[in-house]
């Protein structure tokens, strides 16, 4: 048997399994360090223009 999540938002029930809960899990981290990368290119940038 599959684990499922579930959870509840106001009135509606939502069921997730945990396979899909970690593949969202492991879409988000991935996502997170996309930004942080980003966020250090800009940084960097901005310290070469004396702006931070």
């Amino acid at each position: 048997m599959e684990d499922v999540h579930n959870f509840t938002f106001q009135k509606t029930q939502v069921h997730i399994s945990a396979e899909k809960v970690s593949n969202m899990q492991a879409e988000f981290d991935e996502e997170c360090r996309e930004f942080r990368q980003k966020i250090a290119q800009i940084e960097k940038e901005l310290s070469k223009r004396g702006a931070l």
